[in-house]
């Protein structure tokens, strides 16, 4: 009796003692999970009036990205036009407003998404149909927000972009490694 409570208490230490592992393995992989089978992104920027006027255009973002996605070996779309079959969308929503004296408040929201329809949908509708009456579903997001000094709010704000873009880029490759 003593040895099997010994080995009880052995048997749950070890495995308490994998469980921060073994949850990071399963956030890494529900994290990683909307992007099996490599969809090709098209990428959206849109940073507000206040960063524009400081300097951060929407070109400048979308390049940001767009160099990162295809340095990884992400096939990337244009979001204007015939989008492929298995594709989403990369939105970059960037935000700034003047806080106190010489400082500003950041936002940041980088969201995947995707056209899905609903099971229901599926057995009712021709291919035609269905990609006309599908809906938007938000599959992967990250959000960043900050203050930083009027002298360092663009680079602080593009920098932390950047972070979100590698973010995503590494869920991508973790669902489709390169061979």
């Amino acid at each position: 009796m003593r040895i099997i409570s010994v080995l009880t208490v052995f048997l749950s230490a070890t495995a308490f003692a994998q469980l921060p592992e073994r949850a990071r393995a399963f956030l890494e992989a529900a994290d990683s999970a909307p992007f099996a089978g490599s969809p090709s992104v098209a990428i959206v920027a849109s940073p507000s009036v206040g960063l524009v006027d400081l300097g951060l255009t929407d070109e400048k973002l979308q390049t940001q990205v767009e160099l990162i996605l295809r340095r990884n070996g992400i096939a990337v779309h244009s979001f204007f036009g015939k989008h492929p079959e298995n594709s989403g969308w990369l939105l970059i929503s960037a935000a700034v407003k003047p806080s106190t004296a010489g400082h500003y408040s950041y936002s940041i929201q980088v969201t995947y998404n995707e056209s899905v329809l609903l099971r229901r949908q599926l057995q009712a509708k021709t291919n035609t149909e269905l990609m006309t009456n599908g809906t938007e579903a938000p599959l992967w997001n990250r959000n960043e927000f900050g203050d930083a000094d009027a002298s360092s709010v663009v680079k602080t704000v593009s920098n932390a972009c950047e972070d979100i873009f590698n973010q995503f880029a590494l869920a991508y490759l973790r669902a489709n490694p390169r061979q």
